[in-house]
């Protein structure tokens, strides 16, 4: 590979030795504005589901046939962090064959969903010896469970509206201090090898949660704390928020080159590094229950108010080494003897990142019955083309 990058080198240099450019020293500045499209967090967090019933009775007492056809439809929501501006600045000072570089990149990216989920009211048509009963549930799949909708005898559907919500934020940033020896130094095609330390951070932060509004109006009846009622309300709130936290350091070696056609030049670089570090896992899992239950217990009316809070609690640290490839291409226009501009195609490949942790209910409520907190990985991609301005001097 590195025999067939070099032969390459080599040819673009025969073709520039009629417009070569001059020896590249002293400082230089570059600014990037990247427009960067992240691969990778596309993390499972809501899906809208739809419980579909339909009961179809034909015939009489005597000889009656029912039909029931029933199953659940998912919408998935699509939490992807999407295109994002960012800024990549760059230093460098050489001096004969040797040079020192600074470069630093990063990005802030977020997505967020909101939205009221509701059921219809249940709708039935009959006719002569027929009868049709059909309603449609909704509700919002997180934390891996699909759970109904609480009843609220006042909402027309019978269900209680769920409010969802979700957010899904990373933030990265790595930054490369390098020494560089020149390879190859010639007018017209440069050539350097750079060894040098990345320090890199990512943080990882996510939440999904629910709330919905029980209400049960059936005089008689007694509350799950056995006190009978005429009416219970409960105000629900699920939430889980989780967060991965980390900074890392370690070797990196890269090979970078630089060929020109009189004005214009052409940079390349291929980057290879291993981060190493810790990173900090938190989170909290909290459902909170607000019961008010009305009354009467004799000629006495009373009212009772519950406040049900439990926690889930999250926090360890854990070491991890992240590979990390980064490559770069660049084609610029020296527009004064200092100052050039151009565009160019950026990609940076971190593997096995460590993500947020996220809350798990697979079967139910119940810590026997396997609920959990999910450790997580993703292979994150950064790519996206820049365009640069770059001053030496």
């Amino acid at each position: 590979m590195l025999k067939t990058l070099l032969s390459v080198c080599l040819v673009f240099a025969v073709a520039a030795s009629a417009h070569a450019q001059e020896v590249l020293q002293g400082v230089t500045f570059s600014v990037d504005v990247l427009n960067l499209t992240t691969v990778g967090t596309d993390i499972d967090q809501v899906q809208v589901f739809t419980l579909n019933q339909t009961v179809d009775a034909r015939g009489t007492f005597a000889q009656r046939a029912t039909t029931v056809d029933y199953g659940t439809t998912f919408r998935r929501i699509d939490m992807r962090v999407g295109n994002n501006q960012a800024l990549s600045l760059s230093a460098g000072y050489r001096r004969g064959g040797w040079g020192l570089s600074f470069r630093r990149w990063s990005t802030e990216e977020e997505a967020s969903f909101q939205e009221r989920i509701t059921s219809s009211p249940e709708r039935v048509t009959s006719g002569t010896m027929a009868s049709t009963q059909s309603q449609t549930v909704q509700g919002c799949r997180m934390w891996d469970n699909t759970q109904p909708p609480v009843v609220n005898m006042r909402d027309a559907s019978g269900f209680s509206p769920v409010d969802c919500y979700a957010r899904n934020a990373l933030d990265t940033s790595k930054m490369d201090i390098m020494v560089e020896r020149a390879w190859i130094e010639s007018p017209g095609l440069q050539a350097m090898v750079r060894i040098g330390a990345p320090i890199g951070r990512v943080e990882h932060r996510r939440q999904e949660g629910q709330e919905q509004n029980a209400l049960v109006e059936l005089p008689g009846l007694q509350s799950p704390f056995g006190t009978p009622f005429d009416r219970l309300t409960n105000r629900i709130t699920l939430d889980s928020t989780g967060a991965a936290t980390g900074r890392f350091v370690g070797p990196s070696v890269e090979l970078a080159g630089r060929f020109g056609f009189g004005r214009l030049q052409a940079d390349w670089r291929v980057n290879q590094s291993v981060i190493i570090g810790h990173a900090d896992l938190t989170g909290e899992w909290i459902d909170i229950d607000r019961v008010s239950i009305v009354g009467r217990s004799g000629t006495v009316a009373f009212t009772e108010s519950d406040m049900l809070e439990g926690r889930y609690p999250l926090s360890e640290r854990k070491q991890t080494a992240i590979p990390v490839l980064d490559s770069e291409v660049k084609v610029g226009y020296r527009i004064v003897e200092m100052i050039s501009a151009g565009v160019g195609y950026f990609i940076s490949s971190w593997q096995s990142v460590p993500m947020a942790s996220s809350w798990s209910v697979p079967v139910e409520w119940t810590d026997a019955a396997g609920t959990h907190w999910k450790r997580n990985e993703s292979n994150l991609v950064f790519h996206g083309v820049s365009v640069f301005g770059q001053v030496s001097f």
